[in-house]
Protein backbone atom coordinates (compact mmCIF):
# COMPACT_ATOMS: atom_id res chain seq x y z
CA UNK A 1 0.00 0.00 0.00
CA UNK A 2 1.17 3.49 -0.78
CA UNK A 3 0.61 6.93 -0.73
CA UNK A 4 -2.51 8.45 -2.14
CA UNK A 5 -2.66 9.35 -5.97
CA UNK A 6 -4.84 12.47 -5.09
CA UNK A 7 -1.76 13.85 -3.85
CA UNK A 8 0.06 13.29 -7.13
CA UNK A 9 -0.07 16.75 -8.49
CA UNK A 10 0.93 18.54 -5.05
CA UNK A 11 3.83 15.65 -5.00
CA UNK A 12 5.21 17.00 -8.30
CA UNK A 13 5.00 20.45 -7.78
CA UNK A 14 7.33 19.77 -4.50
CA UNK A 15 9.70 17.70 -7.02
CA UNK A 16 10.19 20.60 -9.20
CA UNK A 17 8.33 17.95 -11.58
CA UNK A 18 5.47 18.11 -14.73
CA UNK A 19 2.95 15.82 -13.08
CA UNK A 20 3.29 13.00 -15.89
CA UNK A 21 7.33 13.35 -15.74
CA UNK A 22 6.99 12.69 -11.44
CA UNK A 23 4.79 9.85 -12.08
CA UNK A 24 7.09 8.36 -15.05
CA UNK A 25 10.12 8.61 -13.08
CA UNK A 26 8.25 7.10 -9.60
CA UNK A 27 7.37 4.06 -11.93
CA UNK A 28 11.04 3.55 -13.29
CA UNK A 29 12.81 4.93 -9.94
CA UNK A 30 10.34 4.13 -7.50
CA UNK A 31 13.16 4.85 -4.54
CA UNK A 32 13.87 8.08 -5.91
CA UNK A 33 10.87 10.31 -4.25
CA UNK A 34 9.88 8.52 -0.95
CA UNK A 35 6.50 9.93 0.63
CA UNK A 36 6.71 10.90 4.02
CA UNK A 37 6.02 7.91 6.34
CA UNK A 38 7.01 5.32 3.81
CA UNK A 39 9.98 3.81 3.71
CA UNK A 40 12.10 2.46 0.34
CA UNK A 41 12.66 -0.49 -1.03
CA UNK A 42 8.84 -1.35 -1.04
CA UNK A 43 7.59 -0.39 -4.55
CA UNK A 44 9.16 -2.86 -7.25
CA UNK A 45 11.38 -2.31 -9.83
CA UNK A 46 10.43 -4.35 -12.16
CA UNK A 47 8.11 -1.70 -14.65
CA UNK A 48 11.65 -0.84 -16.51
CA UNK A 49 11.28 -3.59 -18.62
CA UNK A 50 7.74 -1.93 -19.75
CA UNK A 51 7.22 -1.04 -23.60
CA UNK A 52 7.79 2.76 -24.16
CA UNK A 53 4.01 2.77 -25.04
CA UNK A 54 2.72 0.40 -22.44
CA UNK A 55 4.59 3.01 -20.00
CA UNK A 56 3.33 5.81 -21.18
CA UNK A 57 -0.09 4.19 -21.16
CA UNK A 58 -0.02 3.46 -17.28
CA UNK A 59 1.47 7.12 -17.32
CA UNK A 60 -1.76 8.65 -18.58
CA UNK A 61 -3.35 6.41 -16.26
CA UNK A 62 -2.25 7.43 -13.38
CA UNK A 63 -2.54 11.28 -13.74
CA UNK A 64 -6.22 11.16 -15.70
CA UNK A 65 -7.23 10.10 -11.52
CA UNK A 66 -9.92 7.85 -13.21
CA UNK A 67 -8.73 4.55 -11.15
CA UNK A 68 -11.30 3.86 -9.22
Amino acid sequence: VGPSLDDVAKAAAGAGLPVAEFVRESILEPDKAIAAGYAKGVMPSTFTGLPKDQLEALVRFVVSGKGG
